[in-house]
């Protein structure tokens, strides 16, 4: 067909070209167009075959210690030029085992992350670990992955967990052991003893993150100074909702004690007023700005006026800390400059009255009697 037009053209553009020279490419364009099925099938001209897409290849399925050596291969956060051999799974329905880390050739077994060797497998954080082979070289470590074998062997009661991360060796509390525990509405509490001839030792901030809390002030510490302690660990704080005190809580009792609020454990808390044996009582009370030493003492000074104890009361901050003690105590002074009279005075009442009682034989005496 190419010639045909080609003569066509030819015979168009030549000038003075017959009719018979116009039609000879015409017609030789059909018959050309007419036989071309003939002659290719015929072989006659040379057809090349349509290509053919290929087959892809069959997946190959990987088996289990496959997947992880290519996984170990291909972690990011796992030092390069080492390779996982030796793998062994324990259980088919599981996916904990153990392997051989194997270096380059002259060199040692990177150190390892504990995040960078769960995350290769996509286990959890300290269920694989790296550790030294007997009587190898440090060019092959041992790894052992146990993401369900580690979780079932996990200490679940408050006995097993004191032991695990604070008892035994290792813990935060080595020796010292828990050898009672009940469960409480809101709580659970331990009973805790040191090891024979020791003293008892419960760091309660260190307690407190071994057992996983996030709040300390959920674990309470409780010892007797010598070889037992108690530890209440409580699902809420247990100081959230305390009612206020009451005349009854602030009355002195025969021990000289006024109660000023609750403990932990909702049992009362209690201060000494007047000690029957040693006579008054002398306290310093500490904190920083508005940690609660003005209620305090004015909780004091309540306690004092309903049980008739003489208060002498001085406000070196000009009678702003206690403002409501200024009239309904023996004695206020506001100001630094009352502070140290009141303080004079007081010094210079206890010298006279140790002086009569010396001369009288006086060597105790009971609360408002001889002095008020």
């Amino acid at each position: 067909m190419l010639t045909g037009s080609a003569l066509y053209a030819a015979a168009v553009t030549a000038p003075g070209a017959a009719w018979w020279e116009m039609l000879l490419p015409a017609t030789w364009g059909a018959w050309m167009g007419w036989t071309t099925p003939i002659t290719r099938s015929a072989g006659v001209i040379a057809i090349p075959d349509a290509p053919t897409a290929e087959a892809a290849p069959a997946q190959r399925e990987y088996t289990y210690p496959e997947a992880l050596a290519a996984m170990w291969e291909a972690a990011p956060d796992l030092p390069p030029g080492t390779r996982l051999t030796g793998i062994r799974q324990f259980d088919p329905a599981a996916p904990d085992f153990d392997a051989v880390v194997v270096a380059e050739v002259g060199r040692a077994v990177p150190t390892f992350t504990p995040a960078g060797l769960a995350a290769a497998f996509d286990f959890p954080l300290g269920s694989v670990t790296v550790s030294p082979i007997p009587g190898s070289g440090p060019g092959r470590m041992a790894l052992t992955a146990t993401p369900t074998l580690r979780a079932a062997a996990a200490p679940r009661t408050f006995p097993q967990m004191w032991r695990a991360w604070v008892s035994d060796p290792g813990g935060v509390a080595p020796g010292m052991e828990m050898i009672d525990h009940r469960l409480e509405e809101d709580r659970l509490v331990g009973r805790i003893q040191a090891p024979e001839g020791k003293m008892i030792r419960l760091p309660q901030q260190e307690i407190a993150r071994a057992l996983g809390m996030k709040d300390a002030e959920l674990c309470m510490v409780e010892t007797d100074g010598l070889g037992d302690g108690l530890v209440s660990v409580y699902r809420e704080h247990p100081l959230m909702d305390v009612r206020e005190a009451t005349v009854e809580d602030l009355t002195m009792d025969s021990l000289g004690r006024i109660r000023t609020g609750l403990r932990h454990d909702r049992r009362f808390a209690y201060l000494n007023l007047y000690d029957p044996t040693l006579g008054a009582m002398t306290d310093l009370i500490v904190g920083a700005p508005g940690a609660g030493k003005s209620v305090t003492l004015h909780t004091i000074m309540i306690g004092e006026r309903i049980s008739g104890v003489v208060s002498i009361a001085a406000d070196a901050q000009n009678g702003m800390s206690l403002p409501e003690a200024n009239g309904r105590v023996y004695h206020f002074g506001a100001g630094r400059a009352a502070v140290l009279a009141t303080l004079a005075a007081a010094y210079e009442l206890a010298q006279h009255r140790e002086k009569i009682s010396s001369a009288n034989g006086w060597s105790g005496f009971a609360i408002n009697d001889p002095w008020p």
